[in-house]
């Protein structure tokens, strides 16, 4: 049963977008495979939420929204789950408990903490802040078979192009961050480079776009969470530059009818 929304409902929590990643950019692996979350899952200044209905249904449970009271309620078996918009304080059952985090609203649907809705149904979860991915681990979980999806890149190539987009434009803006992302992922798919994001970035030679990579310290270093999301937008198909193979931080010479765009002093070529 689905979330109840009410259109009177008038909405107590403000929400920041610009700390929001939404279902592109969270990995979700449930038993081993991947599966499409839709908006299920969010991440929030580096909190993980799930949506308290959405959650409860793949649980097999029922949610209701009770506006006078301000309340979604969730019955699962026996139990009874009652979240306040805007607040860490759940009833469960007749227990008050605390969450570390207060619930918060997102398109008129409630969301708490993720491991806290774990808690209350079963299973165990890894979360992987270095590539974004929730694993669960649950019997009790449904997931539809139209769902799952046959993953188009690894955690590893997560990391690699993370690494590369933070050394390269981490102080730059987002475009800008995704724009060098995407020269990455044009390489690979190109057959005048190799087909890896691992060899794209350590390739030598008249192609070789990226030093930073070479010194010792990329090996460890552990990209922002900034640099994760661009890597991910990129993955996930979001391109800014098009077919641009080439970046730097001054024109080429020679080159000038290849430029595509130049985004905060970076001059990105075909």
């Amino acid at each position: 049963m689905r979330f109840k929304r009410l259109i009177s409902l008038v909405l107590v929590a403000i929400f920041i977008t610009s700390g929001l990643a939404f279902a592109n950019e969270v990995t979700f692996v449930v038993n081993d495979q991947t599966v499409d979350h839709g908006d299920m899952i969010v991440l929030v200044n580096g909190k993980l939420y799930g949506c308290v209905a959405e959650f409860a249904q793949r649980y097999g449970a029922e949610t209701e929204w009770f506006e006078n009271a301000g309340l979604a309620v969730v019955k699962y078996g026996e139990k009874y789950i009652s979240f306040k918009l805007n607040a860490t304080e759940v009833i469960v059952d007749n227990e008050t408990l605390t969450m570390d985090a207060p619930s918060i609203t997102v398109e008129n649907r409630v969301y708490a903490p993720i491991h806290f809705l774990i808690e209350q149904f079963s299973g165990n979860f890894v979360w992987n802040e270095q590539t974004l991915t929730l694993s669960l681990q649950s019997e009790g979980y449904t997931v539809d078979n139209d769902s799952i999806m046959i993953p188009t890149y690894t955690e590893e190539d997560v990391l690699w192009l993370a690494r590369i987009v933070d050394v390269e434009a981490g102080g730059g803006s987002p475009e800008q961050m995704l724009a060098v992302a995407n020269v990455v992922l044009n390489r690979v798919k190109s057959d005048s480079f190799p087909g890896s994001v691992y060899d794209v970035i350590y390739q030598e030679g008249k192609y070789k776009q990226f030093p930073p990579a070479h010194k010792e310290s990329f090996l460890v270093l552990e990209p922002k969470a900034s640099s994760i999301l661009a890597a991910k937008k990129a993955l996930n198909g979001e391109n800014n530059v098009e077919g641009c193979l080439y970046f730097n931080n001054r024109p080429f010479s020679g080159k000038g009818d290849d430029l595509y765009k130049v985004i905060d002093g970076e001059y990105f070529y075909q």
